[in-house]
């Protein structure tokens, strides 16, 4: 399963994106062509990385969701004898579920799979790159629970294309102008993350068109204040229009978060 999931990841971004993203940068020099291949290549990466990350096939659940939530109650309490498929289909219905599972190798992976957020919870002798990069690929935050020494460029790419705000967790060293470009290209608030000497008049107004509320964190020009409350009532227009609240990745991963919590409760009355 783990060398499955490994060929997947890692053959599809690392052929598709790392030889067309990092060999033209590394190779033109001038910063005109910096700026054109920024533009260009970070819609792929950002689109590429998205789409064929997701698109890992994890197996579909066998048992109904009340059931597997009272077979992981009964392993709590120790009331009963789970096999590896309830274990497997527990971490496949909330990967977050791994806290209370036993760890091997195929759970963990199932797991972040089903949400980056688990890596957390995965023994540190099992994250490997292998794995990072399905958490990362996963949940672009969950880079935060990356071993410094597992960490990246490459890494790093991939979790600002997820999820731009995960710049907060890539270290100040490797923070180069196209990690930047791609954090704010995916969200503007990633600027708030962005070095001060990495940040462009160029890249603020990137921003303020992703989120005018990145003015924030830059400095307050006549030309970026006016942009700013520009598209402060064409977000918020467009928002009104296209906002489905079934495909909002923030209620999903908090419906996740309660589901672990309740049952992290459960086992605080058991124990006390």
């Amino acid at each position: 399963m783990s060398e499955k999931i490994s060929c997947i990841v890692i053959s599809e971004i690392q052929e598709e994106t790392t030889y067309s993203v990092v060999s033209e940068i590394q190779e033109e020099t001038t910063c005109s062509v910096v700026s054109e291949i920024q533009e260009e290549t970070t819609c792929s990466v950002v689109s590429e990385i998205q789409e064929e990350t997701t698109c890992v096939d994890v197996p579909q659940i066998q048992k109904d969701t009340t059931e597997l939530l009272q077979l992981l109650k009964c392993h709590i309490k120790g009331t009963k004898i789970l096999t590896d498929e309830d274990f497997e289909n527990i971490v496949k219905l909330n990967g977050l579920f791994i806290d209370f599972l036993p760890k091997t190798l195929k759970l963990c992976y199932l797991a972040v799979l089903q949400t980056g957020l688990a890596f957390r919870f995965i023994p540190e002798e099992f994250k490997k790159p292998s794995i990072c990069i399905v958490a990362v690929s996963q949940n672009g935050r969950s880079l935060r629970y990356v071993p410094i020494n597992e960490i990246d460029q490459f890494l790093c790419m991939i979790a600002v294309a997820r999820d731009g705000l995960a710049l907060e967790f890539v270290p100040e060293n490797m923070k180069n102008q196209l990690i930047c470009f791609t954090a704010v290209f995916q969200n503007g608030n990633a600027l708030r993350y962005v070095p001060n000497d990495l940040k462009t008049t160029e890249l603020c107004i990137k921003a303020i068109n992703k989120n005018w509320d990145a003015i924030l964190y830059c400095e307050e020009t006549e030309e970026l204040c006016r942009l700013s409350s520009e598209q402060k009532e064409k977000q918020r227009d467009d928002f009104a229009l296209n906002y489905n609240s079934e495909e909002d990745p923030f209620l999903k991963q908090l419906e996740q978060e309660h589901e672990y919590f309740d049952i992290l409760d459960e086992c605080y009355r058991k124990n006390n």
